[in-house]
């Protein structure tokens, strides 16, 4: 039995070759989207997710109220890890952490190069599944300045030779000796470094009671929990843990799960949103294509009437005849499968270049073999389950003499509402996006971020700041140079807890953000000033002020605050207007600039746009002319800034792709209709013209109906799409007004095209010969 329904599914698709091409195709890219998102969405759903302690690793975040709104943190002090062990008895180990990202300077012989390191305890080759292919995680960290490297890297730098025991030079202040090779971190990681070295190197540069320190909070500390720990106790006991050893901080401790650090983020930034969108729009899209495959099915039925009564004729019952096109459809979906795998490897790259990723599709791989067929078997099943109803369901009395139904209008109209529906959908959230990504990338942030040049600063450069900036303002190209602990708009400041200020006598308490800057700082990145002075260099005791934002003059409620004492036992010289110091998802809050030279990161230089290369290519040459044991190397601001927002940006342009699949979709299965409706209506098409109906007449009788459902699905979709999109747009906190124009051009693109889709074969049917259709009558 079954060989016969492959057969007759066969015979259909050869017979039926245009409707066949439609429902193939249309199973097909549906497939082939949701294949891509769960590659994607398996991915993101993996990382970090290998270890075998996993359910029992935390990382310790902090809270905190800011201006009202709780907002969480990575960032904990150097002194909480060992105290967190020796006072619960639930933490079995800890381990402190602190990642610098293409920022340290490695030499080795004669190479120099940016590498990526990570400072930690040793105890996190115990936490944390890291394999060691030379040397023991128990003695790598044994002696200090040690060093381990991934197997990737010990390649790069000393080829085949034993790396045990060479030794590195890292931002010319001390050696680093290698005495462990690593098996290479998975690019997803959390934890991928090519050089991990121990926490306490950090002292170096920090002091030597940097370990000791509850106040800075730079750092991230994970714990490794025992069986019996309960969270929820740990948390209500972690709350009050920081006021009673941090005097009366208002930052409070949590726990939270290492397997939810990247879905979940910490203020609600984690990749599970990008998930749920993702997946929203591999359900739409196939959704779309197997409303496609019910409507065709349904409409065509009246072809497969005679069939289906001479079957029931002979005894076939309504479950043989509804198993026989349920199977049919499973036969179509399997076949969109093999097409769609195809497409799959076809598009792969182009997908991984707008998702930044490196998926590729493993077929060999048990699981997803599996998933594939599983979402082949659905799709069918999801697709035929209403057709196979339907047409089991014929009488063979009334379809043998001629009376046969070719499915319920009602049901055909309310599947081309929702596929248009669901694509309107996909539109305005497309268009609403790159509103967006335009906003942020246009807003007005309070400073200048264009033509900026930043340098990382280095030991050398710090000693010959003045003289290598003096140097720089005599190109005429060049209007400003100044130093900074961050990138403005790009980077965070450092923070800590003020609590002392003068007039502050209830103890009020708030989180500030702390940025280290030279005294052109204002002139490079033209900062506006409400009240007081910027820095001056001849004024001394400047290096002890300090310059606020208007938001944390507002929170301390202080009046006439220039020359009163301020935070950290400073003296207020200034009050800057609020600038967006950090990305736009988040609030201006809290803002203090000192003068800390210890504390540069970079240097900005201001250019004039004209003549960029060749003033690109004088800094250059003064740079040599000072620093030769480091490596030249810039980048400029605003590129910076942009790049904050790939991720936005890839979900726009994703967004775009699918959405143009999914109008596709639709778009294919309204023109087979309207190429069955002009089959269906050709005698009645033929007495018209007859009658004397104009070509126009008859494209508005073919195309009406289509463009009045094209229409309803507009007012379904807008109110959708606006409730989707407002939830979105709140995780910025800066954003753009939803405007009814975007619903217009979203409304008004989808009728032309829904339209142009129609007029191609209504006006075939509009031009045909009355005679034709007649002359049998």
């Amino acid at each position: 039995m079954f060989k016969n329904y492959v057969k007759i599914a066969f015979r259909n698709i050869v017979r039926h070759k245009g409707y066949s091409f439609i429902n193939i195709f249309g199973l097909a890219v549906g497939l082939t989207v949701c294949i891509l998102i769960l590659l994607w969405v398996q991915d993101e759903y993996n990382r970090d997710r290998y270890h075998s302690n996993l359910d029992n690793i935390y990382r310790v975040n902090i809270r905190y109220d800011q201006s009202g709104q709780m907002r969480n943190h990575r960032a904990t002090p150097p002194a909480l890890g060992p105290a967190l062990k020796d006072e619960f008895s639930e933490i079995k180990n800890f381990a402190r952490y602190h990642p610098r990202r293409s920022s340290i300077l490695t030499k080795y012989k004669d190479r120099l190069t940016k590498e990526n390191f990570g400072f930690a305890d040793p105890s996190l080759f115990e936490i944390f599944d890291i394999a060691f292919i030379t040397g023991d995680y128990k003695t790598a960290f044994s002696s200090p300045n040690s060093v381990v490297v991934t197997q990737e890297t010990a390649e790069r730098y000393f080829g085949l030779e034993n790396p045990i025991g060479e030794v590195l030079t890292v931002n010319n202040l001390y050696d680093l000796t290698v005495t462990g090779i690593i098996e290479n971190i998975p690019d997803n990681s959390l934890l991928n470094e090519d050089f991990i070295t121990q926490f306490a190197t950090l002292t170096e540069k920090e002091g030597d009671k940097f370990l000791e320190d509850w106040n800075s909070f730079g750092y991230q500390t994970f714990v490794l929990l025992n069986d019996a720990a309960v969270i929820a106790d740990i948390n209500k006991r972690l709350y009050s843990y920081l006021p009673e050893h941090n005097r009366d901080s208002d930052i409070f401790l949590y726990l939270q799960p290492f397997g939810n650090i990247h879905l979940y983020g910490l203020n609600g930034d984690g990749s599970i949103t990008q998930i749920y969108i993702f997946s929203t729009i591999a359900i739409f899209v196939l959704l779309i294509a197997c409303m496609n495959f019910m409507n065709l099915s349904t409409a065509r039925s009246i072809k497969r009437a005679k069939e289906i009564g001479l079957r029931k004729v002979v005894g076939a019952s309504r479950n043989n005849i509804g198993m026989q096109f349920l199977g049919e459809s499973v036969i179509f979906s399997f076949l969109a499968l093999f097409f769609a795998v195809a497409l799959t490897e076809l598009l792969l790259p182009i997908f991984n270049n707008l998702s930044g990723k490196q998926l590729h599709l493993a077929l060999l791989d048990n699981n997803l073999f599996l998933a594939l067929g599983g979402l082949a078997l659905i799709t069918g099943l999801l697709s035929g389950i209403y057709p196979a109803l339907f047409l089991s369901s014929f009488k063979p009395a009334r379809v043998l003499k001629g009376i046969g139904k070719s499915g319920s209008p009602i049901f055909r109209k309310v599947m081309v509402t929702a596929q248009f529906v669901l694509s309107i959908i996909l539109i305005v959230c497309t268009i609403l996006v790159s509103n967006q990504l335009d906003f942020m990338r246009n807003k007005k942030l309070g400073f200048d971020k264009e033509n900026i040049v930043l340098i990382p600063m280095n030991k050398t450069l710090g000693e010959k700041f003045d003289a290598f900036k003096n140097s720089l303002l005599e190109d005429p190209n060049v209007e400003s140079v100044t130093a900074t602990s961050n990138k403005l708009g790009v980077q965070m400041g450092g923070s800590a807890d003020a609590f002392e200020w003068e007039g502050n006598y209830d103890s009020t308490k708030m989180l500030m953000f702390m940025v280290s800057v030279d005294y052109d700082f204002d002139k490079t990145f033209d900062i506006a000033l409400l009240d007081g002075r910027f820095f001056s260099k001849e004024i001394i005791s400047d290096t002890s002020g300090i310059i606020l934002n208007e938001t944390a003059i507002n929170m301390m409620g202080i009046e006439d605050p220039i020359g009163k004492t301020g935070p950290f036992n400073t003296t207020i010289i200034g009050v800057m207007k609020d600038i967006n110091y950090h990305p736009l998802n988040l609030k201006i809050e809290p803002l203090a600039l000192f003068v800390i030279p210890e504390w540069y990161e970079f240097m900005a230089i201001k250019i004039v746009s004209e003549e960029i290369p060749t003033t690109l290519a004088n800094i250059e040459n003064v740079y040599n002319n000072f620093v030769s044991a480091f490596p030249y190397e810039y980048s400029f601001l605003d590129d910076e800034f942009d790049s904050l927002y790939r991720s936005e940006e890839r979900l726009g342009v994703i967004f775009s792709y699918f959405a143009i699949l999914g109008i596709m979709i639709s778009c294919l299965g309204l023109f087979g209709l309207a190429t069955y409706s002009a089959e269906q209506r050709t005698k009645e098409i033929g007495i018209r013209k007859v009658l004397g109906a104009t070509i126009p007449g008859i494209i508005n009788l073919l195309s009406k109906e289509f463009m009045l459902l094209v229409g309803l699905s507009n007012l379904i979709a807008w109110p959708i799409a606006y409730f989707a999109m407002n939830r979105w747009l709140q995780d910025f906190a800066y954003r753009v007004n939803i405007e009814w124009s975007v619903f217009f051009v979203a409304g008004v693109g989808t009728l032309i095209i829904a339209f142009l889709t129609i007029f191609f074969k209504a006006t075939g049917a509009a031009r045909s010969n009355p005679i034709e259709a007649l002359k049998y009558e």
